[in-house]
């Protein structure tokens, strides 16, 4: 009986924990859509040209799809911008097979990924004789890692001038 309701959770949970989005059979985590998010961010601070409403909606597209019901295989879905989200992971994997001189790996994964946790779409509405939705990267703010901090100061007659 244990055994039956060790396999039935078991079964249970590995549905749940099942990846949204995959990618040549490879279930992407949480990690993986960060970096990819943080990769697109970063490209578009660093290219004036770049088109920030396409990759924006790249986004937007890949958060909608991870968090949905069902199920998504990257490599079967030919939109602009799932070919924009792939082509963010050949880059990427490039840049872990080192064709990239010069530019440190762990470093940047590390900071795209940093990035790509903070990054959100939003939709600016415009209305007026024309109702018009424009998307908006944005970053949300660090945590300032202040709400455990202690401080440790000894008594004002215990320290030693100089």
């Amino acid at each position: 009986m244990k055994k039956l309701i060790l396999i039935i959770a078991a079964i249970l949970y590995s549905g749940t924990a099942m990846a949204k989005v995959t990618y040549n059979n490879n279930p992407m985590a949480d990690q993986h859509l960060d970096t990819i998010k943080g990769f697109l961010y970063n490209s578009t601070q660093s290219d004036g040209t770049s088109n920030e409403t396409n990759i924006s909606k790249a986004i937007e597209w890949i958060d909608q799809h991870h968090e949905s019901a069902t199920t998504h295989k990257l490599e079967n879905i030919n939109s602009e911008e799932a070919l924009l989200v792939k082509h963010a992971i050949t880059t990427i994997y490039k840049l872990l097979q080192g064709h990239f001189p010069g530019l440190p790996i762990q470093k940047t994964m590390e900071h795209w990924e940093n990035v790509g946790s903070r990054v959100v779409v939003s939709t600016i509405v415009k209305r007026g004789e024309d109702v018009s939705a424009t998307l908006k990267l944005e970053l949300r703010t660090r945590r300032q890692g202040i709400e455990n901090l202690v401080f440790h100061h000894a008594p004002s007659h215990t320290t030693t001038p100089r």
